[in-house]
């Protein structure tokens, strides 16, 4: 009985809901009920808004692309977190799933929409060119989480109309799967009409900014260590466009992550955030400050972390969330509680993704969580994007000053005069500074081709545990009993574990 319970659950999800479920053919996520403007503005937003999910960058992506690396630690008692901080995860880990089907359900809605805006009779040309352009960038970004995360995955293009297209589904290789994200963005980056382009640059919506900032990343990715195609040229002409062209600018680091400065000037990307989940796991739990474990148990790493950090570096302090007001339970201040020493139960969390524009914080508020948005792609990943492919193809020259503006920023002396080799540990070195808990810190070493060792020599918690077939997430199993055409993941030994009803 619960595979075939789960079996509607797979097929609801990637099913338009008319041709699965039998329901009234205009139902809100049927293609056919797009009929008007406003119908593919809601429906966008429903695409949208699924990134900012608890299932996926709210909460559980950062799990999966923090939790696991040696930056942070997790304390907390829940068995399913801590694996993925030993690197003990089992192929049924429910963080790993959650973010697996929040990804296809992206997909699958994006599918959807894109149907029903083809389709739809009484929208211009115009409107449906840049909503298409806007609903491909979203699908094309999922799926470079997805070939990042889980290696090849299914690419589906279009609404799935049978049982067969999902329960025979194979696996594409993770070149086929990048190379259909590079060719979505190549096809959209500069497809969208100047007043999209201008309105929606800081709010937060897709545009040609955010297409040539992934086609960057997605360049990068290309060129290193799973693909080795040598694509570096592109992703150092992609990024100068940015640079050059863009409207973006280098703002003040203590006010890039704050509330009341969201979608600032340096902002390229950013998924828009009302309840920000990832406030409550990074900062004090309980209700009151004897709880000092993170509520989501995602507290910094260790001290040698924050020691990687020049005490002159002006990104230290916006980095680490060292002292918080603590609101007693009638309401007033209990005074400001620090917490900069290093014990069992004080230590530094993370400041970025918690700030709520006050100093010092009261954390309290709201839930204990933040309306922070999550920004994807800034021009300071862009300036380091720049140094990092301009070295590999050209040398240290042009790339000096990429990295520079970055190092200025955070009151930092410039670097000159190093060789191909030394200039590439310094843009590493700089990506880790500039930035740590942004989500980045995997995918780099992953690309890199350092991700083991990595984890073996500064992560404790992992050590020995780490194993090369980890660069990569299981199938969740629940799903892997149901593809019976479905490869497995290399290393993990999966076996369907289904029984026959």
């Amino acid at each position: 009985m619960k595979n075939k319970i789960y079996i509607i659950v797979i097929l609801s999800v990637l099913f338009s809901c008319s041709d699965f479920l039998e329901e009234n053919p205009n139902s809100f996520l049927a293609p056919q009920a797009i009929r008007s403007e406003a119908d593919v503005n809601n429906f966008f937003s429903g695409v949208m808004g699924r990134f900012a999910s608890g299932n996926y960058y709210s909460l559980h992506y950062y799990y999966l692309t923090e939790g696991t690396t040696d930056m942070l630690t997790i304390r907390t008692s829940d068995e399913e977190r801590t694996d993925l901080d030993r690197y003990t995860w089992k192929t049924d880990n429910s963080r790993i799933e959650r973010v697996w089907r929040e990804c296809w359900t992206i997909v699958a809605n994006a599918n959807n929409l894109l149907e029903g805006i083809e389709n739809a009779e009484g929208l211009t040309d115009e409107f449906k060119n840049n909503f298409k352009s806007a609903t491909r960038f979203a699908r094309a970004y999922v799926y470079f989480d997805l070939v990042r995360l889980f290696d090849g995955v299914p690419i589906i293009e279009s609404p799935v109309k049978g049982a067969d297209e999902i329960l025979g589904a194979t696996r594409n290789s993770r070149s086929e799967v990048l190379n259909f994200v590079r060719e979505e963005l190549e096809a959209i980056e500069d497809s969208y009409t100047n007043d999209w382009n201008q309105d929606h640059v800081f709010d937060g919506y897709p545009t040609k900014w955010g297409a040539k900032a992934t086609l960057t990343a997605v360049y990068l990715t290309l060129s290193g260590n799973e693909y080795n195609e040598n694509r570096w040229q592109d992703a150092a002409d992609k990024a100068k466009e940015i640079i050059n062209e863009g409207p973006f600018q280098l703002v003040d680091y203590s006010e890039l992550f704050l509330v009341n400065n969201k979608n600032n000037q340096e902002c390229i990307f950013s998924i828009q955030s009302h309840r920000n989940r990832f406030a409550t796991a990074s900062r004090p739990g309980g209700s009151r400050m004897g709880n000092q474990r993170g509520d989501g148990g995602l507290p910094i790493a260790r001290e040698e972390i924050m020691d990687l950090w020049e005490d002159t570096d002006l990104r230290k302090a916006s980095t680490f969330l060292t002292e918080i007001e603590n609101i007693l339970a009638d309401g007033t201040s209990g005074g400001i509680v620090t917490y900069d020493i290093w014990t069992p139960n004080n230590f530094p969390f993370v400041a970025k993704w918690t700030s709520s524009g006050k100093a010092p914080m009261d954390f309290f508020s709201d839930a204990r969580r933040d309306r922070t948005n999550f920004i994807v792609y800034r021009l300071g990943d862009i300036l380091l994007m720049h140094a990092e492919a301009e070295n590999e193809t050209n040398g240290p020259g042009l790339a000096e000053t990429s990295l520079n503006r970055v190092r200025t920023r955070a009151s930092l002396p410039p670097l000159n005069g190093l060789g191909q080799s030394d200039f590439r540990e310094a843009v590493r070195n700089e990506r880790t500074l500039e930035l740590s808990y942004e989500m980045k810190r995997r995918h780099d070493l992953i690309r890199w081709g350092i991700l083991t060792e990595t984890i073996r020599n500064n992560d404790p918690a992992a050590g020995e545990n780490v194993q090369e077939h980890h660069k990569y997430y299981p199938i969740p199993q629940n799903d892997f009993d149901l593809l019976l055409d479905f490869e497995g993941q290399e290393g993990y030994e999966q076996e369907r574990t289904n029984e026959e009803e």
